[in-house]
């Protein structure tokens, strides 16, 4: 017994000094004892109190798994987070959880923040809640919310925590195959003008309103690299012309892409 836990004590010092981890997690719901192995999990992941840079990623859809994430509200070091949920049927009161743990995780160090909720069940207020969870983190200067096929239709809770994440260089956007209102895409392009940092943008959408939301891009003086993809099949020569010639218009772009399927 004394063995067993002078064991544990080493194992943990171990991991306390463990400052970078990749944890990829693929459980069936039909392995033996599947939640207490979650839990074990869970609990031997606490001690990793001085991780600068750490990556999620999750394969199952039970609700207790995602008690995983409160390790985060230990993690006051990190510079880098990548949590990959998709394809987990999440709902909003599971997401809700994660967002608590996230929210605790607030720090001056966090620089690069990787989201991949895709292929759940993600409501408008959800991602209100998401994006002011990471709102607090001002040296945050690479953002990637990845939030294709969920339940969105509006999308301006993104727009007030742009406008504080004053250091935001990379932005990555993917909201394809929801069904997103054109003047919600107008209220990001605003929001997006005023991010005077802003340098690299990609942006996923599967509808027209892509070009309601491009008449802003000239606003964002600093950007250099810009895709867009586009997932639609209706799109006229002349409003491609018309995407073309707000592209122009920005005067510092090196690297384009433009996609439209």
């Amino acid at each position: 017994m004394q063995q067993a836990q002078k064991q544990h004590t080493k194992y943990t010092i171990r991991l306390q000094k463990l400052i970078s981890l990749i944890f990829q997690f693929v459980i069936s719901q039909k392995s033996p004892n599947f939640e207490t192995r979650v839990e074990q999990i869970g609990q031997s992941l606490q001690s990793l109190t001085n991780l600068s840079n750490f990556e999620l990623e999750f394969k199952f859809d039970q609700q207790k798994t995602l008690g995983i994430c409160s390790i985060l509200e230990n993690c006051k070091n990190l510079s880098s987070l990548k949590l990959k949920l998709n394809n987990n049927e999440i709902t909003d009161d599971m997401l809700s959880q994660m967002c608590q743990s996230l929210s605790s995780c607030k720090n001056n160090n966090l620089q690069i923040l990787v989201l991949d909720f895709s292929n759940n069940q993600i409501t408008d207020d959800m991602l209100s809640q998401m994006c002011y969870s990471f709102s607090s983190c001002k040296n945050l200067s690479h953002l990637e919310l990845i939030l294709k096929n969920n339940y969105l239709q509006c999308i301006c809770g993104i727009c007030s925590p742009l406008l504080v994440l004053n250091n935001l260089q990379i932005l990555v956007l993917d909201f394809s195959k929801n069904i997103i209102k054109g003047l919600t895409v107008s209220e990001l392009g605003s929001a997006l003008s005023k991010c005077f940092n802003l340098i690299s943008l990609e942006f996923w959408l599967d509808d027209v309103t892509i070009f309601v939301f491009a008449k802003y891009l000239p606003n964002i003086i600093n950007l250099r690299n810009l895709k867009l993809h586009l997932e639609h099949n209706s799109v006229s020569e002349d409003q491609e012309k018309q995407l073309s010639i707000f592209v122009l218009k920005l005067k510092k772009l090196v690297q384009k892409q433009i996609s439209i399927f």
